[in-house]
C-alpha cells in the first residue's frame, strides 16, 4: 500500500480502505485510531483504557517540528485549521528555547 501512496496526494496519510483496497479520501476517526492503540496496548499491559493518544500526537508533531518538517505539511497531516492548535502539540528542548537568546546575543 505505501508504494501505491503517490497516487493519492489530496488524501490524508492514514485513510480508511475499501473492501477493495482503494484508499478512500476520508481520515481515519480519532475513536477508532484510540482503539486500535487500546487493543495494541492490551498486549503489553493489563489495563490499556489508563492510556490515550495524545502523547502519540504530541510526540510525532514534534519530532516532525525538529526534523525540519514544514508548517504547512504538518497542518495537512494533522488536520489543524490554525497555528494556536499545531503550537499545543509541538515541545521544545531547553536548548532549542535558549537559542532564541543565544541568537538575539542575550545573555541571563
Amino acid at each position: 500500500m505505501l508504494a501505491k501512496l503517490h497516487n493519492f496526494p489530496d488524501h490524508p496519510l492514514v485513510c480508511w480502505l475499501s473492501s477493495n483496497g482503494t484508499a478512500q479520501k476520508k481520515a481515519i476517526s480519532y475513536s477508532r485510531v484510540r482503539e486500535i492503540f487500546r487493543q495494541t496496548l492490551g498486549s503489553f499491559i493489563s489495563n490499556p483504557h489508563l492510556y490515550g493518544t495524545h502523547s502519540l500526537g504530541k510526540g510525532g508533531a514534534t519530532a516532525s517540528k525538529l526534523n525540519g518538517i514544514p508548517d504547512s505539511m504538518l497542518d495537512k497531516h494533522a488536520g489543524w485549521k490554525c497555528a494556536k492548535s499545531k503550537d499545543r502539540y509541538i515541545s521544545f528542548t531547553l536548548d532549542g528555547k535558549l537559542s532564541v537568546l543565544r541568537a538575539n546575543k542575550l545573555q541571563f
